[in-house]
């Protein structure tokens, strides 16, 4: 019998019980982030995740696996409260203002799959959602993301686009380095 992989699209969740299990799996999610990201990837804890689920100005994907949450995309296209994720709301309305000023530019303020529903092959359709969403809307969509974690993502994204006849086209926006320095004399840093 093949697993049942759905994808639930709304604009509120006030249902506490699945906020908690979305809670969860966005947690565990980003558990192996302390061994490969210089930036913490959570930027949501517990009481703003909840205040977000339950927020119309977001519009959250879930991505639920035998009816348990193996993940998540949440977005919205109110520039302030998409700062959560860290994004620059002045230079994103300079660079789109047709789209930001009209309410088409969304930027992703939290996606993720469990890791051992990543390795299944299960999220792809979480991302075909969201390109639908998306599509439909004649919106564009921003994000951010570890190259570390996921060097993969934008070109799966543009594969899920390719394979529903889109042209996915990217326009990279910024590059953030981390660096450490340390003086030789000192010794190697352990």
């Amino acid at each position: 019998m093949a697993t049942k992989e759905t994808v639930l699209h709304v604009t509120e969740i006030n249902d506490p019980a699945l906020a908690h299990e979305i809670w969860e799996a966005y947690k565990g999610s980003f558990a192996d982030t302390d061994k490969m990201c210089a930036q913490d990837q959570i930027c949501y804890d517990e009481k703003t995740m909840t205040q977000a689920l339950s927020d119309p100005d977001y519009q959250k994907f879930v991505l639920k696996v035998e009816d348990h949450v193996v993940g998540i995309c949440i977005l919205t296209n109110n520039l302030m409260k998409a700062r959560i994720a860290y994004c620059n709301d002045r230079f994103l309305r300079r660079k789109f203002p047709k789209y930001v000023e009209e309410g088409r530019f969304w930027y992703v303020t939290a996606i993720c799959v469990l890791p051992e529903a990543q390795q299944k092959g299960f999220g792809v359709e979480l991302l075909r959602s969201v390109c639908q969403f998306i599509f439909d809307t004649k919106s564009m969509v921003s994000y951010d993301y570890s190259f570390n974690k996921n060097p993969w993502l934008t070109g799966l994204i543009q594969k899920v686009g390719a394979s529903l006849g889109w042209n996915v086209v990217e326009i990279p926006l910024d590059k953030q380095c981390y660096t450490s320095l340390y003086y030789s004399h000192n010794g190697l840093p352990s």
